[in-house]
């Protein structure tokens, strides 16, 4: 059986990479002890010891080693050449692939000797001015029915679920909405209510009127699909939207509401436009009829365009057979 390494910090995604391999006959291990120290020190990310540990033997010899960040790429070939065209790049929570990061020149190819293949669910990399090998998909969240549950009579204030404020683009936005109040309540890392427990998430989300992704620059990470498989309904801004080309699953008015934040560029203006919209959104979903149905309709189309095994094994196992994995 091939041995297939991840070096994944997020439990969530490890679990859901270590789903779509092991779906297409990979053993799934965790890196060993010897390298971990220079793998965090690389990456600047720290794993939680979750899967089996591979041994040194096993990790030089494996078929396919994952990891995220792009940007640490080469220098994990400098420090470990035997991984050389081993790499696949792992993403959920990414943003631009490469600098500029605006301007006609984004999205141009990654500075990598050998191209590097990517996994992940941004479409902006299916882009043909991009460089390597690219499989695009809604990546799995393993287990969706531990979230589907009633939702409850009394429902609480609109909430935001971020890893942190200060460091992955949440923070301007959350004070721009929050600005003379409370209107979101913000959960996580350098947040007055702190992190939520992931096994409290669903209990969460189940009781919030909505779910208010203030962000704009990113992937959706699991918060979203958390969100959606509670029948939990989400409000999105525009330049998400355009950000990430995720229209089978975020269709305005159908399985989510879109803010629109993109009409007017100049700095105040546009934070106050934004607030407004959202607020705008916000007030909408106070409808006992339209919440729910947009939080069914966002369950259902979650189900429908998550990756499965069943449905598209065959198309991953293609993909990394042609990538010499």
């Amino acid at each position: 059986m091939k041995i297939a390494v991840i070096h994944v910090p997020h439990t969530q995604c490890e679990v859901s990479l270590k789903y779509m391999l092991e779906s297409v006959g990979y053993r799934v291990l965790r890196p060993p002890r010897e390298v971990v120290p220079m793998l965090d020190k690389i990456t600047r990310q720290t794993v939680p010891p979750v899967l089996p540990q591979a041994s040194l033997s096993q990790f030089r010899n494996c078929s396919l080693f994952a990891t995220i960040k792009w940007f640490h790429i080469e220098s994990l070939l400098k420090a470990m050449p035997y991984l050389k065209k081993r790499i696949l790049w792992f993403d959920i929570n990414g943003g631009n692939p490469g600098e500029p990061k605006t301007g006609p020149n984004a999205y141009k190819a990654f500075p990598f000797e050998v191209p590097v293949p990517y996994l992940g669910s941004c479409k902006c990399y299916l882009r043909e001015d991009t460089s390597g090998p690219r499989y695009v998909c809604y990546i799995p969240l393993v287990s969706p029915e531990r979230y589907a549950r009633p939702r409850a009579t009394k429902l609480h204030p609109p909430i935001c679920l971020v890893h942190s404020v200060k460091t992955w683009g949440h923070g301007p936005l959350s004070e721009i909405i929050n600005s003379g109040g409370e209107i979101v309540r913000m959960y996580g890392g350098h947040t007055k209510r702190g992190p939520i427990p992931p096994q409290h998430v669903p209990k969460y989300l189940n009781s919030a009127l909505c779910y208010v992704h203030i962000k704009a620059r990113d992937n959706p990470g699991f918060s979203l699909y958390e969100t959606l498989a509670s029948g939990c309904p989400a409000i999105i801004t525009s330049h998400f939207l355009e950000r990430t080309q995720y229209h089978e699953l975020y269709e305005d008015g159908v399985t989510c509401l879109v803010a629109e934040d993109n009409k007017d560029p100049d700095g105040k203006a546009r934070n106050e436009y934004l607030k407004a919209t959202v607020l705008e959104c916000i007030e909408r979903l106070k409808s006992p009829t339209l919440n729910a149905q947009i939080g069914r309709a966002g369950q259902k189309r979650l189900a429908e365009v998550l990756w499965t095994k069943e449905r598209d094994g065959a198309s991953l196992h293609k993909f990394l057979t042609e990538n010499g994995f």
